[in-house]
């Protein structure tokens, strides 16, 4: 059987998909952290779960995950040239 396959056809258990490989239960999940770009998922039991690119927008909407900051771009002025043509 397929993993989505398998996924769709569990009832009654409230949880997520965090990775082509991971389904968590929702209220196993104790912490998340985001080190080095990556987020990862801290459960009951000791195991430390990845959460894939795919996956996080889901995760942020059931409020496991906190949304990304929009980065502080610094604004940049167009380049003036040093000389005009006449």
């Amino acid at each position: 059987m397929r993993f989505v396959d398998a996924i769709a056809e569990m009832t009654g258990a409230d949880g997520h998909c965090t990775h082509r490989s991971h389904w968590v239960v929702t209220s196993h999940v104790q912490r998340a952290e985001r080190n080095a770009g990556r987020d990862f998922l801290y459960m009951s039991d000791g195991a430390v779960i990845p959460v894939s690119r795919k996956y996080r927008p889901n995760l942020v909407e059931a409020g496991i995950l906190k949304p990304i900051a929009e980065r502080n771009r610094k604004a940049t002025t167009p380049r003036q040239n040093s000389h005009s043509l006449s």
